[in-house]
């Protein structure tokens, strides 16, 4: 009686060109930022036509744009850093901001204020009281927190603060040939992409309660500024890389017995 027996097959397989190209798309939402905020005169009310000049501390690159009707102005995709704001307008003082920071993803609000006077006078915030905090990239409110009395465990109970969570969508596609000297060689071509979304996955926000500075007229005992706070990304930006593999099948032939 005869009996099919195939011999032992090894499949064993090695990176050729391991990486042919690197790169990472660009991720504007990523990185960049915002400034937005209102002029407004000593009453309160709106200063359309101010000029509002933007000026990079690291680069001396210089913005410019107006404030609408309702006195709002906006700098759109700014990147982090030190940045000063201005606003200008005839028959009052020129008001500004210095030493704004700006993080990633975050949108800060500095609103000026202008007074009558010449223009050539100006009123200026050094003071990091007297700076606009982060809007956007606060995940926690602060004002839900309070440090626990000494000797005491706090209230807050496991599991109960969520982060942003994270959607990551990778893909990979491939083509295969055979040797034409070999039919038990292969030659395979890779495309793939991680986080082929590009989608911004943020990080989880600090957790530390005492972290910044304490707000202006709060107990010490409450939560802080950096309470709260997300600054960065949990996955990095859209990542792309090709290569080739060749595939080497060895094993002995099929035989009767």
């Amino acid at each position: 009686m005869g009996h099919l027996v195939a011999g032992p097959r090894i499949s064993r397989s090695f990176l050729v060109g391991a990486l042919f190209a690197l790169f990472s798309a660009p991720a504007f939402s990523r990185t960049l930022c915002g400034i937005t905020g209102r002029v407004t005169d000593s009453s309160t009310a709106a200063v359309p036509g101010a000029v509002i000049t933007l000026t990079s501390a690291a680069t001396n690159a210089v913005r410019t744009t107006a404030s609408t009707d309702a006195g709002d102005y906006a700098f759109p995709s700014v990147p982090p850093g030190f940045y000063s704001v201005q606003a200008e307008h005839r028959g009052v003082k020129i008001a500004a901001f210095h030493s704004v920071e700006v993080q990633v993803q975050q949108t800060v609000r500095p609103d000026l204020t202008l007074e009558v006077g010449q223009l050539t006078e100006s009123v200026s915030a050094e003071a990091a009281a007297d700076l606009p905090q982060a809007e956007n990239s606060r995940w926690l409110n602060p004002a839900a927190f309070v440090e626990a009395v000494p000797g005491f465990f706090g209230n807050v109970g496991r599991n109960a603060i969520e982060g942003p969570g994270i959607a990551d969508l990778d893909a990979e596609a491939h083509k295969q040939f055979k040797m034409p000297y070999n039919e038990h060689h292969s030659f395979q071509f890779r495309a793939e992409a991680f986080n082929s979304s590009n989608h911004p996955n943020l990080g989880m926000p600090n957790l530390n309660i005492l972290s910044g500075a304490a707000f202006a007229g709060q107990p010490g005992t409450n939560a802080h500024q950096g309470f709260g706070v997300v600054s960065g990304t949990s996955t990095s930006m859209r990542q792309m890389q090709v290569g080739v593999e060749v595939h080497f099948l060895t094993g002995g032939p099929l035989c009767f017995t």
